[in-house]
Order: structure tokens, then sequence, then C-alpha cells
């Protein structure tokens, strides 16, 4: 027999009612442990048992003053906090998929900024190789040109001098002088002729030692010049005359290996952060589910705590019919009950999570994700860098490596979007090939 079957009017049957307030402390102590369907069930059980009993004055009382308050109190009080409960629930997880979306906007502009920067980097640094590779080529060109312009001067140089020692060289084989003479002949042995034939070739000897003096200036200047220009030849071909370009070249190299940290930690960092969007976005849409599940035997589903309130309802209806010795018939309760309707409507925040789904570039739907659009191939010389269209994989699953980059395994990680594919193997980057090199001697 319920607790409220003990107030029944029965043949023969006494008792001393008790006070209503002891009686409502009773009940709501012997349902505060059970669920909503166990309080409902509990205290139908009660309320059909008396269908059809005369109830005493007391027994009407313990409804009005203990059932219904407590149905009211107890009952449709847990029904609404169950529901406020879980709509809280969701708002907060509904916020934080609000922040971990704006974070992953965030690091999806960072990374986009640290990629592009190391886009440029890339092309600024295959434009100062180029500049200091054609640098190279160059000096070893004007090497070349240089040794054959010394080579030439030299070779005028022994010309000339040639010329200047075989000028020094006089011959006297056409000056006849007489080795005899017969003094009686009476021709003073043909003296005037031989003065004559002597003066003629002091003429000569004076002509050509002038002009031997000048081809000793001729030899000397000839031979300074071959020297200049040979000496500049050398000073030149030992000189670093393309350091500036190189340091130029090395120190571009270094800025992008850093601009190329900078964006993988930038890129990894964005790749963890829609992971985290997305696990977020996942809790989101399970609890959605649960809630618009039913039979769930739980406070989560929506349409379960519908029912409880129809049920609750059909129950007060029926304790008050039970009261006011009113229509008992199911028909009467479910009209009754159809009067006091469900009080709450559940906001499954549709709008704004469909707008946090939808942010650009930061969707749990994607496959890849590009950020400057580029990567680069690059290596020891400006003709290995090449920049081509592509973009990221990504694995959303949380926990992962979000993208190749992020992985421990160094060559995987070379596949950075916007960035090299390759690093630059060597620092050396005056050490050109063999081919491009000359060692011109310069001998005399």
């Amino acid at each position: 027999m319920g607790f409220l079957g003990q107030h029944i009017s029965r043949p023969g049957k006494n008792f001393a009612p008790r006070e209503p307030d002891w009686r409502r402390r009773v009940v709501a102590e012997a349902l505060a442990d059970a669920s909503v369907v166990m309080r409902l069930a509990q205290l139908e059980s009660q309320a059909k048992s008396m269908i059809g009993t005369k109830l005493s004055p007391d027994a009407k009382s313990v409804i009005s003053d203990v059932l219904l308050p407590v149905i009211k109190d107890e009952i449709e009080s847990a029904i609404s906090r169950e529901f406020v409960s879980v709509q809280e629930q969701l708002a907060d997880l509904v916020d934080g998929l609000e922040v971990k979306t704006q974070q992953a906007v965030t690091s999806k502009a960072a990374a986009d900024t640290s990629d592009n920067k190391l886009d440029t980097c890339r092309s600024n640094e295959k434009t100062a190789l180029d500049q200091y590779e054609t640098c190279e080529v160059d000096r070893a060109a004007k090497i070349v040109s240089d040794a054959q312009h010394c080579q030439t001067k030299r070779d005028a140089a022994l010309q000339i001098c040639a010329e200047k020692d075989a000028a020094a060289d006089l011959s006297f084989s056409d000056l006849c002088a007489p080795t005899q003479c017969n003094l009686a002949d009476g021709n003073m042995c043909n003296m005037e002729e031989f003065t004559k034939a002597v003066e003629g070739m002091k003429t000569i000897v004076k002509q050509k030692h002038d002009d031997y003096l000048e081809k000793i200036q001729q030899c000397n200047e000839a031979d300074k010049v071959a020297l200049d220009v040979c000496a500049a030849a050398e000073e030149f071909a030992a000189s670093d005359s393309c350091e500036e370009e190189r340091e130029q070249a090395q120190h571009q190299q270094v800025q992008c290996e850093s601009d190329y940290g900078q964006a993988k930690v930038a890129i990894c960092s964005f790749g963890s952060a829609l992971q985290g969007k997305c696990v977020d976005l996942s809790e989101v849409r399970s609890l959605i589910a649960k809630i618009k599940a039913s039979d769930r035997k739980d406070s989560l589903s929506e349409s379960d705590r519908q029912h409880e309130w129809e049920a609750v309802q059909r129950l007060s209806c029926l304790l008050e019919a039970l009261r006011d010795e009113g229509d008992l018939s199911q028909q009467a309760a479910t009209t009754c009950a159809a009067s006091r309707p469900y009080p709450h409507t559940f906001d499954y925040l549709d709008a704004r999570i469909a707008q946090l789904v939808a942010t650009e570039n930061v969707k749990c739907d994607e496959t890849s994700v590009s950020f400057s659009g580029y990567w680069w191939s690059t290596g020891e010389k400006s003709s290995e860098f090449e920049r081509v269209a592509s973009s990221h994989t990504v694995s959303l699953e949380d926990g992962s490596t979000p993208f190749l980059v992020c992985s421990d395994d160094g060559a995987a990680g070379k596949e950075l979007l916007g960035s090299a594919a390759t690093v630059v193997a060597s620092n050396k980057l005056g050490e050109i090939e063999a081919s491009k090199h000359f060692e011109v001697s310069f001998v005399f």
C-alpha cells in the first residue's frame, strides 16, 4: 500500500492523520534518490491504486499538500533543471568550439604570413645565387681574357726587343779598305775615295745607332706594358672579386633556413589548432545526436524529457481528478495534460554552429590546405631552384601528425608547402665547378 493509500477511508479503519509538511518530507525523501521515470512510476502506481476508491478528506489533503507539490516542486523542477543543464552543456561546448575556431583562424593567418615570407625568401635566394654564379663565370672569363691579353703584350714585347737586339749588329763588309798600296802609282792609294766611303759609313752607323736607341726605348716600353698588364691579370686572378655576391648568397641562404623553420612551426601549430577545432566540433555533434535521440534513459535526450513532462502532467491531472472526484478516464487525463504543454524549447544553436563550421580555411572537411600556394625545390645551383604550385595534405585525426612537414622524418619534412623541398646542401658557395676556374702562369 502506498503512502497515499494509507489515507483512503476503509470500514473499521481509523488512524491519526499526520501533518502535511511531514508527509511531504517523507514522500520527497522517499523519491529523492529515484530517477524521474522511477518517481513517475511510483506516484502513478499510487494514483491508479486509488481509482474507484472514495478518498477521505485527509487523503485528498495528501494529494493537495504532498503529492501535487512534490510533482511540481520536485519532479517538474528536476525536468527543468535537466533541460537547463543540457542546454548549458551544449552552449559551453559551442563556446569552446568558437574559441578553437578563432585560434585556428589566427594560426592560419600566421602560417600564411610565414610561408609567404619563405616563398619570397626562396625567390631572393635564387636571385642571389644566380648573381653569384654569374659573377664567378664572368670572373673566370675575365681571367682567361686577361691571360690572353697578357700573352699578346708579352709576345709583342719579345718581338720588339728581338728587333732591338738585331739592330745592334753592324756589318762593314761593304767598306773596302785597301790592303796594300804602292805610292809610286801616284794616286795616294785612293785614300780620297776611301775617305768618302768611311764618311758614308759613319752616317749609316749614326743612323743605325739612333734607330737602335729608339728600339731600346720601344723594347723597354713594351716590356713595361707587358709587365703591367700581366701583373694586373695576376692580381685579379688572385683576388676574391665575387666576395660580395658570395656573402649575399650565403646570407640569403641562412635567412631562408631560418624562415623555413619559422614557417614549419607556424604551419604545424595551425595543424594542431585545426585538429583541436575539429575535436570540439565532433563533441558538439555527438552531444546534439544524443540530445535528439530517444529512449536513452539518461538526462540528455530532449525527446525523453518531453515524454516525461507529458507523463507528469497526466499524473497531475489524474491526481487532481481523484481529489476533486472528477473524470478519471484516460481521455480526460490526456486532454488535461495537453493543456499544460512542455514549457521549454531547446536551442540547438544551429546558426552559430553552421557559421563556425563554414569558417573559411579552417573547415573540418578539408583534405588539403594551401598556405602561400607554392613550394620550392632547391639545390646548390640556381638552375635547380623551381617554384611549384602545391598544397598540403592534412590529417584531422586527433593526435596525428597534421602535415607531412611536421613529421619527425627529416626527409619527409621537406615537403613544406610554399617553401623548400630540398635544403641547400653546401655553404661553400665559393667552390664553383672546376671548369669555371682557370689557373694562369705569367712567366717572362
